[in-house]
């Protein structure tokens, strides 16, 4: 991810931008229209995963959403309609599924949700009632897929799923909660699970801190401003994770613990099939210790699975190389950079 600075160059009479990538343009004096992936984060207009375009008005100066906007699919349906004051969400905000029917709606005071939030099904049958009081969210009410009344006035059995987003080493497609409520305390030990399609649940630990009573969504992220590669590891968030992966593994590496090395270039080739799963992993480093290589082949192999090339819609195998180059940081620590990955045959 990186930071959009193309604002600083926004004037009144431009129009599109003069960048390689086109993440906005402008439409009138005060009006901007942005292009998102489903995450919220700027990609280029003609990239496969830009799936929201927003026109809002906009501050150029404080670079900040300002007054009314509404969020549409790349087919023009409306997906979402708010408001921002001073460059905070303001009064209601309204989402929609794809088919038209409201998904939810509820109000902001000063960038905070506040009273009454409603949740629906996508055939408009209610869902979910929460209440917002200061940090407190508390469900009110909450109907299964059926119909039947599960939770009433804060007592019940609530479950939620929340859908992942992005790769997981796991590759669980949701997170489960189920827990008892008695006048909106919990009145049992709450149950956590990751799903798995074609496979039983598993069971994780579970933090009353980390409980979801409402589904996680993801439109603050259009305020952050950063845009994406259209890259599918950069876009399911697999580069981080390798990146995270790569970093822990210097704590072990000979190199850098105790040779003193600081800087240099990780160098990765492997194949992988169109089902994901990897082989002939090789590895050079430039660090001197063949311990070192190892230990690198050791923790890419351990990775089973991998984002396998796409061509014409299909998966295919593919040779993938990754680079990244060793750096000391801010903090005096060994780093490496964000992974680059590059695909010999498709994308």
């Amino acid at each position: 991810m990186r930071m959009l600075l193309v604002f600083f160059f926004l004037v009144p009479l431009a129009g599109k931008l003069t960048a390689q990538e086109t993440f906005l343009e402008r439409l009138d004096s005060t009006h901007v229209q942005f292009y998102l992936n489903e995450q919220y984060m700027l990609v280029d207009k003609a990239c496969d995963f830009f799936a929201i375009r927003r026109v809002s008005g906009f501050d150029v100066k404080s670079r900040q959403f300002a007054g009314d906007f509404t969020d549409y699919t790349k087919d023009g349906v409306t997906l979402m309609t708010g408001t921002y004051a001073n460059g905070k969400k303001s009064g209601t905000f309204k989402g929609f599924f794809p088919n038209g029917y409201l998904q939810w709606s509820g109000d902001y005071v000063n960038d905070k949700r506040t009273g009454t939030w409603d949740y629906y099904y996508s055939d408009g049958r209610p869902w979910l009632i929460v209440e917002y009081r200061g940090e407190q969210v508390l469900v009110k009410e909450q109907w299964d897929l059926k119909g039947k009344h599960v939770v009433t006035q804060g007592t019940g059995k609530f479950e939620l799923e929340d859908p992942a987003y992005g790769f997981n080493e796991k590759g669980y497609y949701a997170t489960r909660y189920r827990y008892k409520l008695d006048g909106n305390r919990l009145a049992s030990i709450p149950v956590v699970e990751y799903l798995y399609k074609g496979g039983p649940p598993e069971l994780v630990p579970a933090s009353v801190e980390r409980l979801l009573f409402t589904p996680t969504q993801y439109y603050t992220n259009a305020e952050k401003l950063l845009s994406m590669p259209c890259l599918v590891d950069d876009q399911v968030y697999f580069t981080t994770y390798l990146s995270e992966k790569l970093n822990r593994s210097l704590l072990s590496s000979f190199a850098v613990r105790f040779a003193g090395i600081t800087a240099g270039r990780m160098l990765i080739r492997l194949d992988v099939d169109s089902r994901g799963r990897p082989r002939n992993v090789d590895v050079k480093t430039p660090f001197g210790a063949a311990g070192d290589r190892l230990l690198y082949n050791e923790v890419i192999s351990r990775i089973g699975y991998w984002i396998p090339s796409q061509k014409d819609g299909k998966t295919i195998s593919d040779v993938l190389t990754i680079t990244a180059d060793l750096y000391i940081d801010d903090r005096g620590r060994s780093q490496f950079t964000m992974p680059v990955i590059s695909r010999r045959n498709g994308k």
